[in-house]
């Protein structure tokens, strides 16, 4: 029995059904019940069709008594970019999150390339030529389903809010009365102003611009080409279709512009210079223009159109909009109210935040120090949010994200760099390449070539948006799906097979075969039974923080415990615990001493755990302090252990302004007043504008009566950092009023 059949196999059927579903699901789901809503739903999907496609493929192997693979093209430069993840996993300074990948993102770690690798080889295997053209129109239903999900948001509608306000019974009036509408069918329940940037499914604006880069030229050709080589005229119901990608391609377009990506917008403007000039290069080459028939040439014209009225009407991030051109805002006048109000603050956030291509310039130096310190296997697959800090540069703290964790290099190839080495970035390039050139190399000869072009130039828009950013789930998924349509299409590759002994005799062994399927079938339950329980964890863990918010601690730390039940490999999960124990511990004292010893134990045992889990994460090491520091309130000896977290902390992490300024805090807890004031000048020195350490060296220099040092401290809080600060502005009157106190010597 051949693989590629023009009536596939009952298992065929299966394994194609699969893939239907996940071009249709995965694109669409998430929750609002977990701790990430978005990606960390989208990659347990992909695993659990994964699954099921690996079993159907196998139950399909043992029906027909052998193991068959498509060979590719492809192959080599697969092979060698799995491997480089293997490496890279070994050496990595924590192959827990090289394996799975960093906690609620997952896309990167070793187990989804695998994943996306196995759904390549099963796609080219298993899926016949002629189904190409139904998978495809799967694709973009999906991809019509996001936008019309997205678009609204822009004008202040979030299906989202539509779904969570009335699962939670929120919302009064009629159901579809204006009310309702305006109460339940609105943008409140984001905290980000998703109206200015629309993400719709994909939780972030530049992951839905990726999204809708790699589908805007696949459309865009399918508009004006039928999928068929050798299509003749086309009839009524082709050219429907064609209407449809052409419809789904503006409607992408048009929420590509309403996320305001100007990743998205610069991969969107390189990909149609390069598929125009495929165009024409294939129609020079072949010297005639027959392969643009005039139903081309109209649907072409249409959807350029629509395009270019689209960015014309409400602007790019590059362009302005019609409305900004004719309807110029006059300039308003800026209120002075003070000679500090006018200086300019260091505090970036009070100017609406530090440029991001300036955080990113500071980003990727840090990357390219990790890439020195690892140059051969980088720190480890997905472990940048672990090897960033210790090359963090200086400039970091000077920025209004300074503060905030990065868990990519926010872009895709010095990610790679940093995390997977030379050889890892190497390889990764290398498949690249593949993937772009050869889909235009293998159909350089077809009738209709353009598809293989339109999935190049897909790609080519995808690594042009990678520069500024790094993939996702679907985006992925799809990066390796890709080329796979192309071998289905064009590839002219045999199969590698291995038969049994009665498969030439078309006999099978039904007692073999039984117990093939039963294997199979328990292996497939363990790993999706698996997957929900890696999903039904992080629901305990994200409902168990919302009850322990509400104050419902009881039943917050329960829901906590399942979670580390389910997954006591992941530290989260106990860093949560930890932090519970320690604040019930401080506040049961007074009432219950014994219980809240007895919490307090609780209370270290998790944070141990934590720590024992993952050694590397430096926010597990500001949490111990954190749960250390509480605690210290019932036992001050712990203040000793936490001087000696940070002291661990501080090596992973040597320029975190943070670090010092707690250690700070703690030595001068600990009467070590050289030493506390020493770290808060170096908390300073790291980071001038940061106001918490000048106020609380400020407070040292009073109670030592160094007055002048505790004048310049708060004078430069109100000139250079907070006008407004009314501490700072009491504590410099007083002083200034007050009579002179002798320095004490120090």
């Amino acid at each position: 029995m051949g693989v590629h059949t023009d009536k596939p196999d009952y298992w065929q059927r299966a394994i194609i059904f699969t893939f239907h579903l996940l071009f249709l699901t995965v694109p669409l789901v998430f929750t609002w019940v977990n701790e990430e809503l978005f990606e960390f739903n989208k990659i347990l999907l992909v695993y659990a069709y994964t699954v099921i496609i690996l079993g159907l493929w196998c139950c399909r192997m043992i029906t027909q008594q052998r193991f068959f693979v498509r060979r590719s093209i492809f192959d080599w430069p697969i092979l060698l970019f799995v491997i480089s993840q293997v490496l890279s996993t070994i050496f990595s300074i924590h192959p827990h999150t090289s394996i799975f990948g960093y906690y609620t993102r997952f896309n990167g770690g070793l187990l989804s390339v695998l994943s996306y690798v196995s759904l390549f080889y099963a796609f080219i295997t298993n899926v016949p030529k002629n189904q190409i053209k139904k998978l495809i129109i799967t694709l973009f239903a999906a991809a019509l389903l996001v936008s019309l999900y997205a678009i609204p948001e822009h004008f202040g509608h979030s299906p989202s809010c539509l779904l969570i306000n009335t699962s939670q019974h929120r919302g009064s009036g009629n159901v579809f009365s204006s009310e309702w509408f305006n109460t339940v069918f609105n943008d409140a329940c984001w905290i980000q102003d998703v109206q200015s940037r629309v993400f719709g499914t994909f939780g972030q604006p530049n992951w839905l611009a990726a999204y809708a880069i790699l589908l805007i030229p696949v459309g865009f050709v399918l508009s004006g080409h039928a999928l068929e080589e050798n299509a003749e005229k086309p009839r009524l119901k082709d050219l429907l279709l064609r209407g449809f990608f052409g419809f789904t391609s503006i409607l992408l377009f048009e929420t590509l512009i309403f996320t305001k990506s100007r990743s998205g917008m610069l991969g969107f403007a390189t990909e149609s210079l390069f598929l125009i000039c495929g165009i024409l290069f294939f129609s020079i080459r072949r010297k005639s223009l027959r392969l643009i028939s005039m139903t081309t040439f109209l649907f072409s014209i249409a959807v350029i159109s629509a395009f270019t009225l689209t960015a014309l009407y409400f602007g790019t991030p590059y362009t302005p909009s019609v409305g900004e051109i004719f309807h110029k805002p006059d300039p308003t006048p800026v209120a002075v109210t003070s000679p500090s109000a006018t200086a300019s603050p260091m505090n970036r956030l009070d100017i609406g935040g530090t440029e991001s291509a300036e955080i990113r310039r500071i980003v990727w130096t840090g990357a390219f120090r990790v890439w020195e310190r690892y140059p051969i296997f980088g720190s480890g697959v997905e472990t940048f949010a672990y090897s960033y800090y210790k090359d963090r540069p200086v400039e970091h703290n000077l920025v209004s994200e300074w503060d905030f964790l990065y868990n990519k290099a926010h872009n895709e190839f010095l990610n790679y760099l940093a995390t997977t080495g030379i050889v890892g970035f190497s390889t990764y390039v290398v498949m690249l390449g593949f993937f772009i050139v050869m889909p235009v190399w293998i159909s350089r000869n077809a009738s209709n070539p353009f598809i293989s072009l339109s999935i190049s130039a897909s790609l080519i828009g995808l690594s042009v948006s990678n520069l500024l950013g790094f993939s996702t789930v679907m985006v992925s998924a799809l990066f390796f799906l890709y080329p796979a349509f192309v071998v289905v299409l064009y590839g002219k590759e045999h199969l590698i097979e291995f038969k049994g002994e009665n498969a030439a005799e078309n006999e099978t062994d039904t007692g073999l075969a039984m117990i093939g399927f039963a294997v199979v079938g328990i292996v497939v339950v363990i790993l999706l039974y698996s997957t929900f329980s890696m999903w039904t964890a992080d629901h305990d863990y994200a409902y168990g923080k919302a009850l322990i918010q509400a104050g419902q601690l009881v039943k917050g730390v329960e829901n906590l415990r399942k979670a580390a039940a389910k997954s006591p490999n992941e530290g989260l999960f106990d860093e949560e615990l930890g932090i519970t124990y320690a604040r019930v511990a401080v506040e049961t004292a007074n009432d219950d001493a014994t219980s809240a010893a007895q919490l307090a134990n609780q209370a270290i045992e998790a944070s141990d755990q934590m720590m024992q889990l993952n050694p590397v994460n430096l926010n597990f090491y500001k949490s111990r302090v954190k749960v250390l520091m509480n605690l210290s309130q019932l036992q001050p000896l712990l203040l000793y252990k936490t001087k000696d977290t940070l002291n661990q902390a501080i090596e992973l992490s040597p320029t975190d302004p943070k670090l010092r300024y707690f250690l700070g805090l703690v030595e001068l807890g600990l009467d070590d007043k050289t030493g506390g004031v020493e770290n808060l000048e170096k908390s300073i020195e790291l980071k001038p504008d940061y106001e918490q350490p000048r106020l609380s060296l400020a407070q040292e220099f009073v109670a030592e009566h160094r007055n002048k040092q505790a004048i310049e401290q708060y004078q430069y809080i109100l000139d250079k950092i907070a006008p407004s600060d009314e501490t700072a502005k009491k504590a410099l009157d007083i002083l200034l009023h007050s009579p002179v106190q002798p320095q004490k010597k120090v």
